[in-house]
């Protein structure tokens, strides 16, 4: 059997969040007022923690080895309803 090949990701642990949140919502067409639609949006967003600030929680989609990273979103914490690790 083949020896699986290590990959080579970042030497510091990145926690995995799981945010449940609601969505800020826009339309950009002419509506009248008794047709809006005030069913809120929720949103379930996974990914990697990075950082976080006073106002907002900031994770992303994808690491590289490089210590690159791809797919930043800043979630703002009024926002949040729930968040939780995720234990790999």
């Amino acid at each position: 059997m083949a020896k699986k090949k290590k990959i080579p990701l970042f030497k510091q642990k990145q926690k995995i969040v799981e945010i449940q949140w609601l969505d800020a919502q826009g339309e950009d067409d002419w509506e009248y007022l008794s047709e809006i639609d005030k069913t809120a949006m929720y949103i379930r967003t996974v990914g990697f923690y990075l950082d976080e600030t006073d106002e907002e929680i900031i994770v992303c989609r994808s690491l590289s080895s490089d210590k690159g990273l791809e797919g930043r979103f800043h979630i703002p914490k009024a926002c949040i309803q729930k968040m939780r690790p995720i234990n790999l």
